[in-house]
């Protein structure tokens, strides 16, 4: 069976925490009681000391008396103390997770002790963990941490074991951001505990050192800090305790290797190997030769680093061994130009992962087995045909690379009807964006070389299907919790389904299970998937729509996202990879793949628009600037606009940019559309065409139809910044509070708040409006964009007081028609591949809003003012968002000229999502008939009155 293995220390916490609690437990005092609490200390002192067994036993005679005096609390707290002593013994993971459900349906309605309830939960949300159901893992400790925030002078040592929990499960859903956010918390925890001077603290700060380091691209301050501090614990160590000494050294290695010290690196490795291997597992000694050999290649040691991991592979038995390194061989030798030496190890590496055709013919299901390992072999054959086809020309290998990725698409669409959004993201993280990358080298090659139509929409898919992976995992959760509700029955049958599933696939991935063990958990394994098929099927029949977006809806084919398109609409699909920045242009009546320059050239040259667009010009070399600006904007527009434009060079009256890469931070309305124009004679794209923006295709159909009711039209918040008792530290919005008192002013109900702390007003309202407005502050933090949020309390020196963060609206459902952020860089934050800029507005799409308006740089109050307030009269009348915000601009550009012209004071605020109408124009007219209807009659009825006979009137009265 499936052994759980826990540190030492992790033990020793445990029961620990066990023993604080019994201090809280139900005060009972007679001598049953006690004798049975003693009883079970007894056994907890057996736990600690690792005699599981015969602790069990003692603490089953406590449990009897417990259980035959209805003590609830007391059962509870020793049943905790049971099943986590079983998990050391070998037992049954579904066993035991049945065995917490048990106790969470049965024992805690009767509990009166919250601690119990909070750990309670946290076993199941161990449990779930365990099963691989990262989503209802996140659930559970989350019911735990809000147990625990309603109970008074509890230890730091539950809430940062909780936390510690969040921050593995976060990682495990490859949602570094929050798993750095928990591991803070943990670390601060465990600090309050004074444990500072146990070596454990050092597996917590390495853990969030490594969160750190995986969020930025260089090493920030407080990631020093940390490095400092987890040197000086390790400097006192055991040398016995190499697993502490270990993991500080480790820490050490990963800070050089993230500022490319290479040859430090190198030097490093023979430490961490002297306790390393002390244990000298096969598997720990594979993960170092691994190490070492990437080191190797890191200063160009090739040779050194194939020939140390040929050995090494030579020499391993287990599959999981032989497979990481033939992986990580092929990878190398992909990346010395190698493709047939590539694929022949990718070959080897697909054989120690992926089941036999024969098999894969009769069970579809055995790519299940190891999933982001199938995704990862999968990604590096694709590779090594990619230099292949690249090396030859073939045009063969070509098909062969995207026959392969079709099978990767094949198995993904099997993997969504089995796993939840945050484990979908597991899988797509394997290597996904890459096999894209490949794919769209092979397209575009392909196209070049054949012309043929067919590749256009192998393009279409590359592009789609690398975007917005979390946002569309979102968008099928809010709109199917908005359509037909599912039976209960229904719902518990695949949740059982579920659980045994993830459970049986954790058994099938050991090594020390022999093949005869094996067969009877496989069979069992495929029936599971064949009952999943069969209940994904009833949700299919008799909740369609759930279904539909439940399971993801299928990407529309080129051909149908074109017949959706005006015949003066376009659509710009970008896609950017380590290959280069692609764009395929979508017509009524044309469409192009084309390859632009590659990802590093476009960056600079975006990032230099966009810093000297984001200042405001200077009056004494204003013309100067704007000179320098427009050559720079015109080589832009030549760069990304010029190849997607059609045969006849027109520009199209409407364009939806599918951006990607660092073009998320390129406003395209603002480029200049005519070379070597003279200053004031500046001719923009936005004058030509309306331009909207999505994150993908997808995002924009994903919430059609909705389903919500708002409570009102419009809630507008603006904070009186640099009133009495607003914050000295933020700047007056003079603006701000214009802005919103105009906007507010052209809709017949509105509801506003103008004071200093907006925030509780905000939590009351937020949700139950149509259109969410706010003028604020914003701020950025590029290191952790979770952390970035809008200012709502004005009266506040501290950001975590009153700030509404992206972290906050990722756990939040606020599903508004339309979500306008006129405040400073809300559309900033670092890019994320697959996903765009994880910013403000990000988040926003996340909690449910399909169209968000926000701004690239620091907005300008005074025209910005201008801009709403004629964005919002235009989109009254019923016209597009698109054209709202067109028209807004325009207005603009042709009321102001010189100085006033500069981008800096109104390209940065754009329109992202869902470009369509608000407002029905037909509905309007409708309307205006139906009061002019009205008036029309009352006229007559008026006209008419007088000349009835008084008289008869009156008497029909009285005899009424």
């Amino acid at each position: 069976m499936l052994k759980i293995t826990f540190s030492l220390s992790v033990l020793l916490f445990t029961f620990l925490g066990a023993h604080g609690l019994r201090a809280q437990v139900a005060p009972i005092s007679n001598e049953d009681s006690l004798a049975a609490m003693e009883i079970q200390q007894r056994a907890i002192g057996q736990f600690r000391i690792g005699k599981f067994e015969y602790g069990i036993t003692i603490l089953d005679s406590a449990l009897a008396i417990f259980t035959e005096q209805e003590w609830y609390d007391l059962i509870a707290s020793a049943e905790l103390d049971r099943i986590r002593a079983q998990m050391y013994l070998n037992h049954d993971l579904l066993e035991l997770h049945q065995a917490r459900l048990r106790l969470e349906k049965n024992i805690l309605p009767l509990v009166e002790k919250r601690l119990i309830h909070a750990k309670a939960y946290q076993a199941v949300g161990e449990s779930y963990r365990d099963l691989g159901q990262l989503q209802k893992s996140v659930e559970y400790f989350s019911r735990s941490l809000d147990v625990l925030s309603e109970l008074d002078d509890v230890s730091p040592y539950y809430y940062g074991l909780v936390h510690s929990w969040l921050a593995r499960v976060y990682q495990e859903m490859h949602q570094k951001a929050l798993s750095l956010e928990h591991r803070r918390e943990a670390v601060r925890y465990q600090r309050a505990l004074d444990s500072g001077a146990t070596p454990s603290i050092i597996l917590d700060l390495a853990a969030l050192l490594s969160a750190q380091l995986a969020l930025s691209d260089s090493v920030s301050e407080e990631s020093y800090a940390l490095l400092d501090e987890i040197r000086h614990l390790s400097e006192n160590l055991d040398e016995r305790e190499h697993k502490y000494l270990t993991t500080a050294l480790l820490a050490e290695f990963s800070v050089l290797q993230k500022e490319n010290r290479h040859h430090e690196v190198l030097a490093l490795l023979p430490e961490i190997e002297r306790y390393d291997l002390v244990e000298g597992t096969e598997q720990i000694i594979a993960i170092a030769m691994l190490r070492r050999g990437r080191a190797y290649s890191a200063v160009g040691r090739d040779r050194e680093a194939l020939a140390l991991w040929d050995s090494v592979y030579a020499e391993c038995v287990l599959n999981s061994s032989k497979w990481a390194l033939a992986h990580n061989i092929s990878e190398l030798y992909a990346d010395g130009g190698m493709g047939y030496q590539a694929l022949e190890w990718a070959q080897r590496a697909e054989a120690h992962i992926l089941p036999d055709s024969l098999e894969l013919k009769l069970n579809p299901y055995a790519w299940s087995l190891d999933a982001p390992k199938v995704l990862q072999t999968l990604r590096v054959c694709v590779k090594a045909l990619s230099v292949i086809a690249y090396s030859s020309g073939i045009e063969k290998d070509h098909k062969s690379i995207i026959d392969k990725i079709d099978s990767y698409d094949s198995f993904f669409r099997l993997a969504k009807t089995r796993a939840v959004p945050g484990e979908l993201m597991t899988l797509r993280e394997a290597g996904w964006l890459d096999i894209y990358d490949f794919g769209m080298q092979a397209a575009y090659r392909a196209y070049q070389l054949s012309g043929e139509a067919s590749y256009l929409s192998t393009a279409w898919e590359m592009t789609e299907e690398s975007k917005a992976a979390t946002l569309l995992s979102s968008f099928n959760r809010i709109a199917g919790d908005e359509l037909s509700p599912v039976s209960s029955e229904l719902l518990q049958e695949e949740s059982a389904l579920r659980t045994e599933y993830g459970y049986l696939q954790s058994l099938l991935m050991q090594e020390d299970l022999e093949e005869a063990e094996k067969a009877p958990i496989r069979k069992r394994f495929f029936e599971v998937n064949r009952h999943l098929d069969k209940v994904v099927e009833r949700y299919k029949n008799e909740y369609a729509d759930y279904s539909a977006q439940r399971f993801s809806p299928p990407l529309p084919s080129l051909e149908e996202a074109r017949d959706e398109l005006d015949s003066d609409e376009f659509i710009w699909n970008y896609f950017s990879g380590p290959s280069g920045v692609y764009t395929l242009s979508l017509g009524a009546e044309s469409c192009d793949l084309r390859r632009l320059s590659s990802e590093d050239s476009l960056s600079a040259l975006v990032s230099e628009y966009r810093t000297r667009s984001a200042l405001m010009p200077s009056l004494q070399n204003f013309r100067e600037e704007m000179s320098e600006l427009n050559a720079m904007s015109f080589e832009l527009y030549k760069h990304v606009v010029i190849p997607v434009l059609p045969a006849t060079g027109k520009l199209p009256e409407k364009v939806v940019v599918l951006p990607d890469g660092v073009l998320h931070y390129l406003p395209f309305e603002a480029l200049v559309t005519v070379a070597n124009s003279g200053l004031g004679n500046e001719r923009y794209l936005i004058e030509d065409t309306e331009i909207s923006y999505a994150y993908g295709y997808r995002s924009i159909e994903a919430y059609s139809p909705r389903q919500v009711r708002f409570d009102g039209e419009f809630m507008g918040l603006a904070p009186a910044f640099g009133s009495s008792g607003a914050s000295t530290s933020w700047s007056q919005l003079r603006g701000a509070q214009v802005e919103l008192d105009r906007v507010a002013s052209l809709f017949n109900e509105a509801s506003v708040s103008k004071d200093l702390n907006c925030m509780d007003w905000f939590r009351g309202r937020a949700g139950q409006y149509r259109i969410m407005h706010f003028s604020t502050h914003a701020f950025t933090d590029p290191i952790d964009p979770l952390r970035s949020g809008l200012l709502l309390n004005a009266g506040s020196e501290s950001l975590q007081d009153g700030t509404l963060k992206v972290s906050d609206l990722y756990f939040s459902s606020l599903p508004a028609e339309m979500v306008v952020l006129s405040a400073c860089q809300t559309g900033d934050g670092p890019i994320r591949r697959g996903e765009g800029a994880i910013s403000l507005a990000h988040g926003f799409f996340y909690a449910g809003s399909p169209a968000v308006l926000m701004t690239l740089w620091p907005s300008n109050d005074a025209s910005g003012a201008d801009l709403m307030s004629n964005f919002y009269k235009v989109l009254l009348e019923g016209n597009t968002k698109r054209a709202a915000l067109s028209t807004a601009k325009r207005s603009y550009l042709a009321s102001h000229d010189g100085y006033m012209k500069h981008p800096y004071f109104w390209a940065g605020m754009v329109l992202v999502g869902d470009p369509r109408p608000l407002y029905s124009s037909d509905s309007l007219w409708s309307s205006i008939w139906l009061w002019l209807l009205i008036a029309l009659i009352m006229a007559i009825v008026l006209l008419i009155l007088p000349w009835r006979p008084s008289q008869g009137f009156g008497d029909h009265s009285k005899q009424s």
